[in-house]
Formats: structure tokens, C-alpha cells, sequence
């Protein structure tokens, strides 16, 4: 939740969540300082703000492509759980393209506060629970 008004971020913080640390936001400007195992990398974005996506990764610089704004939710899942591999967020919509999805999968971790009421929901092991053990925490 980078790039949004100190509002917006301490409404966030107060719903117990966390936000994106400073050091991955810059590293996520530019995906493609990411080790990567190919060359010629081509990210997707399926976003809900396209103007701010396109204002905080670059794409002209970045290989990277979005999908049409038009497209009914299942179509963009179906896009989405057939690329090689996905970085994902932590909502369902998410959980469900990484399920599909036969590639690497990475996702954010701890993206929860621990002891309080959302993050007490979240059971013993935290976000990580809901997340299958062959997907890559990041």
C-alpha cells in the first residue's frame, strides 16, 4: 500500500495490516532487477487502478503489460492462471489465480499484524496458513 496519502496509509495500519516496506517498494519499481532464471520477461498486471500502477512500475521501461480494463473477472483470472508464473497479493481473487496457476507461485508474507483481531483470525502460523507450502513467501 505504497504511494497512497498518509490517510489512506493510517487507515490501513489501523485495519491491522501492514504496509510495504520502503526497501521492496523500490525494488518492485523496476521487476526486472528480480533474479530472474530467463531472459525477455514480460510481467502481466490485472490491476483495479491502472493509473496507479502505470504511475508507480513503469511500464514503458519495464517489459511490463496490463491487461484490458474491460474484461469480466473470470476472463482476467483464466489470463492470469495460465502465465508461466504469478506474483500474487493476499486477497482471494489472488489465492484463487495462484491455485490455478502450474507455475512458481510468490506471495506476500506476513502482510498481518500478529495479536490483534484480524490477525488472531489468521490462526497460529499467520498469513502464511492460508498460503500452500510450495508457494514462495516474499
Amino acid at each position: 500500500m505504497y504511494g497512497y496519502k498518509n490517510k489512506a496509509n493510517s487507515a490501513f495500519k489501523s485495519r491491522n495490516y501492514t504496509l510495504v516496506p520502503r526497501k521492496a517498494k523500490n525494488a518492485n519499481r523496476n521487476p526486472k532487477n528480480h533474479n530472474l532464471h530467463t531472459q525477455n520477461v514480460t510481467f502481466i498486471v490485472a490491476c483495479q487502478d491502472r493509473d496507479w500502477c502505470k504511475q508507480n512500475l513503469r511500464p514503458e521501461d519495464n517489459g511490463i503489460k496490463f491487461l484490458a480494463g474491460n474484461n469480466p473477472p473470470e476472463v482476467d483470472m483464466l489470463s492470469l492462471s495460465m502465465l508461466d508464473h504469478v506474483i500474487i497479493s493476499v486477497g482471494t481473487y489472488s489465492w484463487w489465480v495462484g491455485f490455478l496457476n502450474t507455475g512458481i507461485v510468490v506471495h506476500y508474507k506476513d502482510f498481518i499484524v500478529r495479536g490483534t483481531k484480524i490477525g488472531n483470525g489468521y490462526g497460529p502460523n499467520g498469513s502464511t496458513e492460508w498460503m500452500l507450502p510450495h508457494w514462495i513467501p516474499m
